[in-house]
C-alpha cells in the first residue's frame, strides 16, 4: 500500500455509484488532499460511470499553501495526490473533468494548460 491507509469500503462504494464528485475549495495540502490520498479513492473516482461530473471548485484567492500556483497547478496537485504520488497512473481528466472558476478569482487561470489536460472550465459567481 505504500504507507497510505485504506479508505472505508462503504465510502469507496458510494463514490463509484455517484454521478458527480466536487472537490471543494479549501486549504489544498492540509484540508483537501489528506482525504484523497487514501488507498482506493483515486481508483474509485476514475471508475465512476461514464459522463460523471468530477468538479474542482477553484479557490478564489490563493492561501499560504498555494501562493503562486496556477489553476493547472491545483489540478496537477490533486491528480498527484489521487494517484498517491506515483503509485497509480490515471489520466487527469479521469479524476477531474471540470474546473469551476469564481468570477473574482485571483488564481491565474492558465486555460491552455487546462485544455491540454482535457479539463473544461466554467465561470461562476463568487462562492466565497
Amino acid at each position: 500500500g505504500g504507507g497510505f491507509p485504506q479508505a472505508n469500503h462503504e465510502v469507496l462504494a458510494r463514490i463509484k455509484r455517484a454521478r458527480a464528485i466536487v472537490y471543494g475549495p479549501g486549504s489544498l495540502f492540509t484540508s483537501v488532499l489528506p482525504c484523497l490520498i487514501l488507498q482506493g479513492v483515486g481508483e474509485a473516482i476514475a471508475g465512476m460511470q461514464s459522463g460523471s461530473l468530477k468538479v474542482l471548485m477553484l479557490n478564489s484567492v490563493p492561501d499560504r499553501e498555494t501562493e503562486g500556483m496556477t489553476a493547472a497547478d491545483y489540478v496537477q496537485s490533486l491528480v498527484q495526490g489521487l494517484c498517491r504520488y506515483g503509485t497509480l497512473h490515471i489520466p487527469p481528466q479521469s479524476l477531474i473533468n471540470t474546473v469551476v472558476v469564481p468570477q473574482d478569482c485571483s488564481v491565474h487561470l492558465d486555460l491552455r494548460s487546462l485544455v491540454a489536460l482535457g479539463i473544461k472550465v466554467r465561470k461562476a459567481p463568487c462562492f466565497c
